[in-house]
């Protein structure tokens, strides 16, 4: 006989995109690029019934240090670090030093590939996931 669950597994996932503080002011919209993929990612991990909580950018120390006590306080099963364009490693690196849970560096590659023959820097970033 198989005593069905009463409450189902779920698992507590806590989601960051990083990318580069400097490259907002150089490339309009970038930065609200970044904010919607990290949404995108968001949603495609919440499909699979666990409770996500998205944390937001990260996109330098001082960015990591304000995230790093809601973080800690939401204490999850697991963190994503969505690579959601290029950026140096210090901005995650503040959050792997402290979190006590398996981190998953991911990223969701937006095209298939680039058009070279058309492409530009905002579009290079926007496809600089890994």
């Amino acid at each position: 006989m198989k005593i069905p669950r009463r409450k189902p597994l779920t698992a507590n996932v806590a989601v960051v995109s990083v990318g580069f503080k400097t490259y907002w002011n150089q490339f309009e919209g970038l930065l609200d690029e970044m904010h919607r993929k990290g949404t995108l990612f968001c949603s495609k991990v919440s499909a699979n019934r666990v409770d996500v909580r998205n944390f937001g950018l990260v996109d330098d120390p001082q960015s990591a240090q304000t995230v790093l006590p809601q973080l800690l306080a939401f204490d999850p099963d697991i963190l994503f670090v969505h690579m959601a364009t290029y950026s140096t490693s210090i901005p995650f690196a503040i959050l792997l030093r402290e979190v006590r849970c398996p981190v998953i560096l991911a990223a969701l590659q937006p095209m298939a590939a680039m058009d070279y023959a058309r492409g530009t820097t905002f579009m290079q970033l926007c496809n600089d996931d890994i």
